[in-house]
């Protein structure tokens, strides 16, 4: 016990034991937690599926694609999924938009967390050259990640950002990006002291959008989030209101005069078939004189021009859409 070379080689095989024991279960941990994340929730999942009209596909690299049968659009929307969790359960949100006619793409990521690809969306761009006009945004980390990756790029003239309960720690202050920001009044995941900081990175067009009663984990379909706030309204809203915001061009919300382009719309309009429609929505839709929507009919998509919009005020508010017969004027 006294042998000073024996009392040494003891300290330093119980210093490697613990070593490596330390090294062991550490490995452990990491593995356990990029393996863990949260799930599709099957429970009202596909809400806004595939159906004759739409077609989903997954090309090589796992890219879920979402597009309408028929497509007269050119323009494409990258999602990168939020962090850890299950990227199908950001479909509703694909195939809602792919109803509108954008074709929408969502990325699956290495162990559920884009910062380990934020680069996804180079191949599906690459890929895919029919399409002209690209936006790209993401939920939560996929916001941020989505936010990064653009910051870099100029070869591909990305049109415009959406950030779902997310904000970008590059500077694109300067950029000539549509940004959308959105995020639900009970938040309680988002770091606002964070999101207020880096608010400034944002250009000064950045349109942004609070949804009352929605919370963080709702922009997707997985159920309750760790330490998220109680959303007042269903994951099946908060989805929907989320969709129903434009993403393209719209010259009304970009601060142009009307009278710079409404003239050249109804001289493209001139001579088109004409339908007399009307529908009317709970709460605003955000949509503006000439612009475009769909309507859902019968699983048959029907393009529809507004020319008439009505706020409505009647137990709560609503939206009423429509275009009457026009009058010939000289």
């Amino acid at each position: 016990n006294n042998n000073p070379k024996r009392n040494s080689k003891l300290i330093k095989k119980i210093i490697l034991i613990n070593l490596l024991l330390i090294l062991f279960f550490s490995i452990i941990s990491i593995y356990g937690y990029l393996n863990s994340y949260y799930k599709v929730n099957h429970v009202g999942y596909y809400l806004y599926g595939p159906t004759d009209s739409m077609t989903k596909s997954i090309d090589e690299k796992g890219n879920s694609e979402f597009k309408l049968n028929n497509s007269k659009n050119n323009i494409g929307f990258i999602f990168y999924p939020g962090g850890k969790v299950d990227e199908k359960a950001y479909f509703d949100v694909a195939s809602f938009l792919a109803y509108q006619d954008i074709t929408t793409y969502v990325t699956p990521m290495p162990f559920h967390l884009a910062v380990f690809n934020p680069n996804a969306a180079e191949y599906i761009i690459n890929n895919h050259p029919e399409i002209k006009i690209w936006y790209i945004g993401g939920h939560s980390l996929g916001g941020s990640m989505a936010a990064s990756y653009v910051a870099g790029k100029t070869d591909v003239p990305y049109d415009g950002l959406v950030l779902l309960a997310s904000y970008s720690t590059e500077d694109l202050s300067s950029s000539n990006l549509k940004v959308m920001s959105l995020f639900g009044s009970e938040d309680k995941v988002l770091n606002n002291e964070k999101y207020n900081e880096y608010h400034e990175n944002l250009p000064a067009s950045v349109v942004e959008i609070v949804i009352d009663g929605g919370n963080h984990a709702q922009f997707g379909n997985y159920g309750e989030q760790d330490k998220d706030g109680k959303a007042t309204i269903s994951n099946e809203e908060q989805i929907t209101l989320t969709c129903e915001i434009k993403i393209e061009d719209n010259q009304i919300m970009n601060g142009n005069d009307r009278s710079d382009y409404l003239e050249d719309i109804l001289n493209v309009l001139n001579g088109l078939e004409y339908y007399l429609n009307d529908f009317t929505s709970t709460g605003i839709m955000y949509y503006n004189v000439c612009d475009r929507y769909t309507a859902h009919i019968d699983n048959i998509n029907y393009t529809c021009i507004m020319l008439n919009d009505e706020a409505l005020i009647t137990d709560g508010l609503e939206e009423n859409i429509h275009t009457d017969m026009p009058i010939t004027s000289v």
